[in-house]
C-alpha cells in the first residue's frame, strides 16, 4: 500500500526506549486512518486486541476495517472489543477472487480523508 498511503510498521515506526502501548497510542493519535486486518494471528495476539481498544476509543470515525478471511470469524473465539468492532462497523472481506475488493478499499481510504 506504500508509498501511496504511509503505514505505522512497529518495526520501523516505532521509537525504540519508548513503551509499546505509548507508541501504539502516540501513532494512533497522530493517523488520518486506522485499518484492522483480522486474520487468526490478529485474534490470538493480546497486543492486537489492545490496538483494537485503542482503534475504537481514539479513531472512531476514522476507523475501516478489513477482514482477512471469513473463517476467521468464529464468534466464540472474538474479544469483545472485536466483536463490538464487527457489529458497529462496516468491513471489506478479502476475498482473493473478488476483484473489486482493492478498488474498494482504496475508495473507502480516500473518502474519509476528504
Amino acid at each position: 500500500m506504500e508509498p501511496e498511503y504511509k503505514l505505522c510498521l512497529h518495526e520501523r515506526d516505532f521509537t525504540i526506549g519508548r513503551s509499546i502501548t505509548d507508541n501504539i497510542v502516540d501513532f494512533m493519535a497522530k493517523s488520518r486512518q486506522c485499518l484492522i486486518i483480522l486474520s487468526r494471528s490478529y485474534l490470538q495476539s493480546e497486543w492486537c486486541n489492545f490496538e483494537a481498544k485503542v482503534a475504537q476509543y481514539i479513531m472512531k470515525d476514522k476507523l475501516q476495517m478489513i477482514v482477512l478471511d471469513n473463517d476467521v470469524i468464529d464468534k466464540s473465539n472474538l474479544s469483545e472489543v472485536v466483536k463490538s468492532l464487527i457489529k458497529t462497523q462496516t468491513f471489506l472481506l478479502w476475498n482473493k477472487n473478488d476483484g473489486t475488493f482493492w478498488r474498494r478499499l482504496d475508495e473507502a481510504l480516500n473518502a474519509s480523508q476528504k
